[in-house]
């Protein structure tokens, strides 16, 4: 009977440690919910520590010594600095100097800090992957003399130019940086009173010398076409619309705050008497005095410069269409060419190239050591290649096997007025597209009123989007994770709006934070003289939306976001890679969604609009480099779009416009993509069965954006890894970089997301 008894008692304790360990498994499973997706654990504090041989060449002391560097040269973004102080911010502000010694102080500190990185001995297989992704930024970073493709390397002379379209120049940013070390700051002392005076004055400084380097610029023959003068002045001025005297100043957000009761309202009457007493002025007229006198006054004189004699110094493209025809040698006005001759030299006397710029610029948004040359020759490459499939693709869908009728007949069922989302009974009224409609139709409530066709039409343009999206979402759960700790697809949702800017020709995308405080921003032109194709948007879709610029660069800030903190996390947030960036958003259109997916089977004008895309890419890569290094004419660069695109419309004059404007910019596209697709094939052939794309996917996007060279190191580090897990380091190989979310102690967390830096806000096209 004991016996018994003693074997119900084990049989009942083994119940309870089963249901214990059924019960533990279960809250096991719940707080690891991806458990059996492979990935190692491996703890915060062992990711975020430096490795031995960081340590061993001073790697953290160097990247310390950059981020100071960067705000002793960068007074005016000292608000972005690590737990900076209100006094210090008090002390150290000052509005950006554009004067050629401090671009040539800057330029040389960036090089020197570059050798010094160069030249150190690093082992780069034993650092974790976080450094070696930090140590290749660092490289790129300086190369551009502190992350600045334009307007930031003296040597380049482009300073000397004038606003680009994209807008992508520090003067672009005096309004956003002095709002963000003002804004909601109360004085409480005259002292303090006198530091914000102070802060005041510099942008006279910023104003006036920007001015002056124009004025040399002009006399040095480096000067843009007159349709890249307007383009880059319409951004400029979309800041600045108000501003018609100097007075206006006063109404303008840069002095809204200063100018507000609130600002004052920690003042004591004995401090404002004691500012009285010394002065001889109210705090509040002073303060009036120094907005009008030392913001409104040169901003009002740069504007006016701007609008008079810069533009009359702009040459017609025939003169010039971009870098490789500057500098020139003569002084040109209102388009002709004058007796006098240039002085084609920097201040310092080295002469100024054009063509040895753009190699500089381009190389910033490759991430590569590829030539000028070499990009030419390889868009020639994909036009050969691609051009024969949209002919092939005509003659099919025509039924004509002679090539001219087919283009003939194929041309005219894409301009069909169905193919376009304008209202076959309407037309855009000349008050849609002038200049006063660029005035008046600048937000939602504006254009709906005084655009109404152009804000009915882009109605169905945003309906067929939201569609689009939907439809191509669901195409790609074999591509991705969406679940668990490899999860790599965003959360947050993207709102389809309007941009309103005349000069943007294409749609382009604006991802939101790691809390989607507001939704992710797709843009669509307002002002096109035809909106549309509707035969493109798959493709456009695909490459700003799912599975392209959202899926990277707003899963990127949910999920793999540098979560450690330190210069290591400031550096990734102050950095972005166009070749990596825009690589993915074609790499999304082809071939994700052309290859991997079937939307285009039996869809013959929308795999058109693929092929159109890629071929408009191809010719990207002859344009731009045509434009800026090999001479090619402003017209030979449309006709290229004409011959192989079959497009004359205002998008393509936008979008030479915007590629004359922004040298190198356009390159990174076709380079990244067929970078992407490299790695890809190279990661099939050595894993063979082995080889799961969402994996590969999860590994190419969780260490965010990068240049090339550490995305093809981070890809052989995940095939070693894959194939045997207990490698060497392959601990941090595995494991999920980041969490999206901003732990560290001293990470950037005072950034104000309205005032963040052009790196950061950047729109992705």
């Amino acid at each position: 009977m004991a016996k018994i008894r003693i074997a119900i008692f084990i049989c009942g304790l083994l119940v309870v440690v089963g249901i214990s360990c059924l019960i533990a498994g279960i809250v096991l499973l719940h707080k690891n919910p991806s458990c059996g997706e492979g990935e190692p654990a491996t703890s915060s504090a062992s990711t975020c520590s430096y490795s031995e041989e960081a340590q061993r060449v001073g790697l953290p002391e160097f990247l310390q010594k950059v981020q100071d560097t960067f705000y002793d040269l960068h007074p005016e973004r000292i608000t972005l600095k690590p737990k900076v102080s209100r006094q210090e911010i008090l002390e150290k502000f000052r509005s950006y100097n554009p004067s050629p010694a401090h671009l040539q102080r800057t330029t040389d500190k960036s090089f020197e800090l570059l050798a010094e990185i160069q030249g150190k001995k690093i082992m780069k297989e034993k650092l974790k992957p976080r450094e070696r992704k930090a140590l290749a930024q660092v490289i790129h970073y300086l190369q551009h003399v502190f992350g600045t493709p334009y307007d930031g390397n003296y040597y380049n002379g482009d300073y000397l130019l004038g606003p680009n379209m994209f807008c992508w120049q520090p003067i672009c940013k005096v309004n956003s940086n002095w709002v963000s070390a003002i804004n909601s700051f109360k004085p409480s002392t005259a002292d303090e009173v006198q530091l914000v005076l102070n802060m005041v004055k510099t942008l006279n400084h910023t104003y006036t010398q920007y001015r002056h380097n124009l004025i040399y610029g002009g006399q040095a023959g480096m000067v843009r076409s007159i349709e890249d003068c307007e383009a880059g002045l319409q951004t400029f001025f979309r800041s600045y619309s108000s501003i018609s005297e100097p007075k206006d100043i006063l109404n303008h957000p840069m002095a809204a705050w200063l100018l507000s009761d609130q600002f004052l309202s920690n003042l004591s009457k004995q401090e404002k008497d004691k500012w009285f007493d010394k002065k001889k002025n109210t705090v509040k007229d002073d303060i009036r005095d120094h907005v009008l006198n030392y913001i409104g006054q040169p901003l009002h004189e740069l504007i006016t410069y701007l609008k008079t004699t810069y533009l009359e110094h702009c040459v017609p493209w025939s003169v010039s269409s971009g870098l490789s025809g500057l500098p020139l040698t003569h002084v040109y006005i209102n388009g002709s060419k004058t007796n006098q001759p240039t002085h084609p030299y920097l201040p310092t006397r080295q002469p100024l190239n054009g063509s040895k710029a753009y190699d500089n610029i381009m190389s910033y948004f490759t991430t590569s050591d590829i030539t000028p040359n070499e990009v030419h020759e390889l868009g020639k490459k994909m036009i050969e290649k691609l051009y024969p499939q949209v002919l092939e693709l005509a003659r099919n869908e025509t039924q004509t096997s002679d090539t001219t009728e087919a283009k003939r007949k194929f041309y005219l069922k894409l301009n069909a007025s169905d193919m376009y989302y304008l209202d076959p009974n309407e037309n855009i009224p000349e008050i849609e597209s002038n200049a006063t409609a660029y005035g008046r139709c600048k937000d939602d409530k504006s254009a709906e009123k005084f655009c109404p066709v152009r804000w009915k039409t882009i109605q169905k343009w945003f309906k067929d989007a939201y569609k689009i999206m939907s439809m191509l979402d669901s195409k790609t759960v074999d591509m991705f994770y969406f679940t668990g700790v490899k999860h790599t697809t965003p959360n947050c949702p993207i709102k389809v709006v309007a941009n309103f800017n005349p000069a943007m020709g294409v749609p382009s995308y604006r991802a939101s934070t790691s809390n989607c405080d507001v939704t992710a921003s797709y843009f669509i032109p307002f002002f096109l003289s035809r909106p549309g194709p509707r035969f493109t948007q798959w493709s456009v879709n695909a490459h700003e939306a799912r599975p392209g610029h959202h899926t990277q660069v707003q899963g990127l800030a949910e999920h793999f976001r540098d979560s450690c903190g330190g210069v290591i996390g400031w550096l990734g947030a102050f950095t972005r890679y166009t070749a990596f960036i825009e690589g993915w958003g074609l790499y999304a259109e082809n071939p994700l969604i052309a290859v991997d997916t079937d939307v285009y089977k039996d869809q013959p004008m929308y795999k058109y609009g693929m092929l159109r895309s890629q071929l408009w890419r191809a010719i990207r890569l002859v344009v731009d480099t045509g434009l800026h290094y090999k001479g090619l004419s402003r017209q030979k660069s449309l006709k290229y779009f004409e011959d192989y695109v079959w497009e004359t419309s205002d998008v393509v004059q936008k979008e030479v416009t915007r590629y004359q404007s922004n040298p190198g910019q356009a390159t990174a596209y076709m380079v990244g993509q067929l970078h992407l697709m490299k790695l890809r094939e190279h990661a099939q052939k050595e894993l063979g069965k082995a080889f799961v794309l969402k994996d590969f996917h999860y590994h190419l996007l969780k260490y965010g954006s990068a240049p090339l060279s550490y995305i093809s190191e981070s890809i052989d580090e995940y095939i070693r890894c894959t194939k045997n897990n207990k490698d060497v380091g392959c601990e941090y190989v595995l494991a999920r970089e980041g969490s999206g979310k901003l732990k560290g102690s001293d990470y950037v967390t005072n950034i104000n997301r309205d005032f963040l830096p052009y790196h950061i806000t950047e729109s992705y096209f």
